[in-house]
């Protein structure tokens, strides 16, 4: 219960504060996460690094240690497949799904 209301919160912070007009530096669109990632470009290692900052930062405020048993490279592959399918989401829109997806992973452990 307590993951699910994690992740609420972060989705609704992350929804409300677009819905303000805020605007979040770093937002990578999933397009070009995908083209990008099939290069080897400063700008693909910048994605990667606010992807897993990105990540990091929502373990440390919830206190869970989701990315236990993760590699940098198994999280980017989950983020491909992602943004594939939805090329017009952001990144940290597919954070906040893999996050979740690990969560409740780990709780099943």
């Amino acid at each position: 219960m307590k993951t699910k209301l994690s992740a609420l919160l972060c989705f609704l912070a992350l929804s409300i504060s677009s819905s303000w007009g805020l605007e979040y530096r770093g937002v990578v669109a999933c397009g070009d996460w995908v083209k990008e990632r099939k290069k080897d470009s400063v700008v693909n290692a910048a994605h990667q690094a606010i992807l897993v900052g990105f990540l990091s930062g929502i373990a440390l405020a919830t206190d869970k240690d989701f990315l236990r048993g993760t590699t940098n490279e198994s999280l980017f592959l989950w983020v491909d497949n992602y943004c594939q399918k939805t090329p017009l989401e952001n990144i940290y829109m597919a954070g906040m799904h893999l996050s979740i997806e690990l969560q409740i992973k780990n709780k099943n452990k």
